[in-house]
Parts: structure tokens; sequence; C-alpha cells
């Protein structure tokens, strides 16, 4: 599933390691997700992105095929220090916490560099739902969506 997600290719994410309740990905630090600064830096909100990607990937580890994990909420949200284009990528590794218990999961990440600096650290829950469940939904908003899109002209 990983190989085939068009995001994670955009942004430059390559799978490290993917176990029961784990996740590790590489994320490229290239020009196009800097900062727009002469002294550039790769933009916070990617590498956040990136980890909520990793982690309902570890999430996934833990379902039932007719089960999907969705994050609901970034509970901490900590930079410690900039990534640079020198650096080359950030690793980021992701850990289930709390396993999910009454359709909640509690997911912990850490980005570091190629040489364990810390530079960002995230706390996630995501809530477990049932692939019927989100289709219907997701099914709801497009038409919500559709009545607005045709009655606010």
């Amino acid at each position: 599933m990983f190989e085939n997600w068009e995001a994670a290719k955009y942004l430059g994410l390559h799978l490290d390691d993917l176990e029961q309740g784990k996740c590790e990905v590489a994320l490229e630090i290239k020009k196009g997700v800097m900062t727009p600064h002469e002294d550039s830096v790769l933009l916070g909100g990617i590498i956040l992105t990136a980890a909520s990607m990793a982690g309902v990937m570890a999430l996934m580890t833990l379902l039932k095929k007719e089960e999907d994990g969705l994050i609901t909420n970034v509970l901490e949200a900590k930079w410690f220090q900039p990534a640079i284009l020198e650096e080359r990528y950030v690793l980021i590794r992701t850990a289930i916490l709390q396993p999910p218990d009454k359709n909640n999961a509690i997911i912990i990440a850490r980005a570091v560099n190629q040489n364990e600096e810390l530079k960002a650290k995230f706390l996630f829950r995501y809530t477990v739902v049932t692939k019927e469940r989100r289709h219907k939904h997701i099914e709801e908003l497009r038409q919500r969506g559709e009545y607005y899109a045709k009655h606010s002209r």
C-alpha cells in the first residue's frame, strides 16, 4: 500500500521499516519542501504530515482487514531544531503507545537526523472505524459538497 501512495511519493517518503505497531520512514529534504528564506529549512508542517502518515501505517499493522485508522487529533507537536538541506533526510520513527482501545489509539512519532539529533516529536490520536462507515461518511460529504456547489452561486 505504501509503495502506491501518491502523497508519500510526492513528499519524498521512503518506507524503511514496518513491523507490528511500528513504522519508520525516511523523509527526503529537498528544495520543494523548504521555507522561502535565504537560509531555508524543511517546513515543519511537512515533518508533521510525514509523521502522521507513518503513524497510520504503524496503526494499520494492528487493524483488522475491514478497519481503517483516521487521525483525529494532534495531541502534541514540538520542534527542537530545524532540518537543513545538507542533512539530506530526516528519519521518522512511530510507535503505538496505546493500542486501539474503545476505537482510539495513541501514537508517538520522533523525527531525527542521521546523527540521531532530535528534530521534532509528535503525539497523535487516531480513531479506528470500519471501512464501510468511513466510505458512508465520505459519500455524505461528497453529496453535501455537491449541494453547496449548486446552491452557492
